[in-house]
């Protein structure tokens, strides 16, 4: 990087700040500097003696020109004059400051700043862009410890830009401090939370991903849970369902469940998911279900081609089958499990009633199943009467049921899921 370049070469916003600290030095009685056009008169006690004046008004006119390498040059020879006041101190090395950092000469920068911040003249306000300033142009040098330093020292002062917070975290990052940087990133999003505004999808998914990389699971999924919520794509659902699946407490009993979450988010994408989909369907009697999902497949082109279109056909040949059987005995079979022990048949018919869009029927005999209990997953059915509501058009009680699932074995976690999808705008 060139170490020489004019505030042009700064981001627009430091080449403004820059030149607002710009010292305004006026011959005025008594000698007194303000700080500003706009600013107030200073204090009789923050005066400038003429032998300096006399130096640093040649220096700010070169500042103001942008020759910064001369105006060092000028400001140096006030290094000569013994005794300096705090005042004189702090007009002198936010000059110096400016000059050098405009360079890009940071070390400089940097020392003269500690000299303007020891002086105890400097205003909150200018500290806090100097402080801002620093961090944005170490962070520019990829200096990342002294963007680190002078981000902390912003934000002790007081400082609430994101943008910091942003540097901070990429600073730490690239440290390879992930503990420090999961901190700042998320300090960032809480504060686009506060100020109303939406985090960049690209925030969450780092956040996600560095707790992923530590390991840190609960916070993982709670990263992944936001950013479906915030951003709820099909891409972005699925990596919430995928960590369902890896939750050691996860049971398979729940894989049928889980197909027709994907289905619905638009996660069934493969030959093998809609193979493995209909299988299962057919393996748990329901043969409705598994006929719609291999018909899908083939009209969509995922099945029914290619080396294995003879074993789809005779895949779908089955499902076809069967699925004509079940349609026919459907009211046979609502009133042959009346008479069961447990909910468990009522829960199985109610859900081959929803795959042939009885959806009212659907829901009375899984609501049945669950009040006649027995059942080895109530709250695996309460997935299927949330379906059976929302697919009726009740999403009202659809989002009512799915709230009461409490199952800790990924039930629960698949019916948060339908939540943040039903929670989608539009």
């Amino acid at each position: 990087m060139n170490n020489k370049f004019s505030t042009r070469s700064l981001h627009p916003l430091c080449a403004h700040m820059v030149m607002a600290l710009g010292i305004a030095i006026t011959p005025v009685i008594g000698m007194h500097a303000a700080v500003a056009a706009d600013a107030p008169v200073a204090a009789p006690a923050d005066t400038i003696r003429p032998a300096l004046v006399k130096i640093i008004q040649p220096a700010q006119e070169l500042n103001k020109s942008q020759n910064f390498k001369d105006a060092l040059v000028k400001l140096a020879e006030t290094d000569a004059v013994p005794d300096k006041t705090p005042y004189e101190i702090y007009i002198i090395e936010t000059m110096r400051g400016t000059a050098a950092m405009s360079l890009g000469d940071f070390d400089a920068a940097s020392k003269a700043f500690e000299k303007v911040f020891a002086t105890g003249k400097a205003p909150a306000a200018n500290q806090l862009t100097i402080k801002q300033l620093m961090t944005e142009q170490y962070y520019a040098k990829k200096d990342y410890p002294n963007t680190i330093l002078w981000g902390k020292r912003y934000v002790e002062a007081g400082g609430n830009e994101p943008l910091i917070r942003k540097r901070m975290f990429a600073a730490y990052y690239f440290s390879e401090d992930m503990t420090n940087a999961a901190k700042e990133l998320d300090m960032v999003i809480q504060l686009e939370e506060k100020a109303g505004k939406k985090p960049a999808e690209e925030d969450v998914k780092n956040l996600a991903a560095i707790y992923q990389q530590e390991k840190n699971i609960p916070a993982y999924t709670a990263g992944l849970t936001k950013l479906a919520t915030l951003y709820p794509s099909s891409q972005n659902l699925m990596k919430l369902i995928d960590q369902v699946f890896r939750n050691p407490a996860y049971s398979n009993t729940l894989d049928l469940d889980a197909y027709r979450l994907q289905l619905a988010t638009d996660n069934v994408s493969k030959p093998d998911a809609y193979r493995e989909y209909t299988e299962l369907a057919l393996q748990d009697g329901h043969a409705i279900e598994a006929k719609k999902i291999i018909d899908l497949a083939f009209s969509n082109g995922m099945l029914g081609t290619g080396a294995t279109a003879t074993a789809d056909k005779a895949l779908r040949d089955k499902a076809t089958k069967r699925a004509a059987d079940e349609m026919k005995a459907l009211p046979s079979d609502e009133k042959a499990v009346a008479n069961n022990k447990d909910g468990k048949g009522f829960v199985s018919v109610g859900v081959n009633y929803l795959a042939a869009g009885q959806f009212d029927k659907s829901a009375e005999l899984i609501e049945k199943g669950i009040a006649k209990g027995g059942l080895k997953n109530a709250e695996a059915a309460k997935l299927e009467l949330g379906l059976a509501y929302l697919q009726g058009g009740k999403k009202d009680k659809a989002i009512e049921t799915f709230k009461s699932v409490k199952g800790t074995d990924g039930s629960a976690d698949l019916a948060k899921i339908w939540l943040i999808k039903l929670n989608q705008p539009g």
